[in-house]
């Protein structure tokens, strides 16, 4: 897993954490507030704020991770693909040995066979 992702995460883990704690401060701090009509305006509008802001922190997270699946999918088919040329070679490369070692009995045959000829006619 990269940096990136379990910094990702470990930010996330902590957002989970700290928002709940964050917004309960506030609510806290505009239950007093609301007793004045103006810091009620303020807070309304920051919480307003804070809302939206939590809003595009979550989509921003979806699309993150759609894009992360989506790397994630690619990066497993091609490593699928590479494994599999890798095994098919491999095969090659033991059936070739194999013949390798099928011609060099042959060719001792052959050899063999070529000097008992030879010899023959001397």
């Amino acid at each position: 897993m990269s940096e990136k992702t379990k910094t990702f995460g470990a930010g996330m883990i902590l957002s989970a954490i700290f928002v709940p704690v964050f917004l309960t401060m506030i609510y806290w701090i505009g239950a007093k507030a609301a007793q004045v009509p103006e810091l009620e305006a303020t807070f309304k509008l920051e919480v307003k704020h804070l809302n939206e802001s939590i809003q595009l922190l979550t989509e921003t997270a979806r699309d993150t991770n759609k894009q992360l699946k989506s790397y994630t999918e690619f990066h497993a088919v091609n490593l699928a693909r590479i494994t599999e040329s890798l095994v098919t070679h491999k095969y090659r490369l033991i059936d070739l040995e194999k013949d390798c070692v099928n011609l060099k009995k042959d060719e001792m045959a052959c050899r063999k066979h070529i000097l008992l000829y030879q010899h023959k006619e001397d």
